[in-house]
């Protein structure tokens, strides 16, 4: 099962600012979740606590948009819970019979068909916008494992 744990990755406690109004959304739909805010100091320390060999991974690449991507996957692995990007606004509660299955194990969010269209011209992508999952899950660990050995730090 997912942890009623809603998380949130920022490069600065200063970006928070421009999104509170979709923090306040998902707070507010989601009276019974912990929220987490996490920022690159937070991910290192989880990562040196947790898994200490992906933290010189995580600490070259290239840029913060890079690390708060990559840092979704770790955070899920190891905690569970739902992580949602900044801009998503929670317009009803995460664990609605309308919104999501919290029975199953993990989810990606589908990219909505309009913006595939026009920008990838196919009908269908995942998005990580919003992922969840339960602590463990080895599909992430598969993500990171294939990020890892993808991905060029030079």
């Amino acid at each position: 099962e997912i942890p009623r744990l809603l998380h949130f990755i920022t490069d600065s406690e200063l970006v928070l600012n421009g999104y509170r109004q979709t923090l306040a959304s998902c707070a507010a739909v989601n009276p019974d979740w912990t929220i987490y805010l996490w920022t690159e100091p937070d991910v290192e320390s989880l990562l040196r606590r947790r898994q200490p060999d992906l933290l010189s991974f995580y600490q070259l690449l290239n840029s913060p948009a890079e690390r708060l991507e990559f840092a979704k996957y770790p955070v899920l692995y190891h905690l569970g819970g739902v992580i949602l990007e900044l801009d998503v606004e929670c317009l009803k509660p995460l664990s609605s019979a309308t919104a999501l299955d919290f029975r199953s194990s993990a989810f990606v969010a589908e990219e909505r068909v309009e913006n595939v269209m026009i920008y990838d011209n196919r009908l269908f992508r995942l998005s990580p916008a919003a992922l969840g999952s339960r602590p463990g899950h080895g599909f992430l660990g598969f993500v990171i494992s294939a990020l890892r050995g993808n991905v060029s730090v030079e």
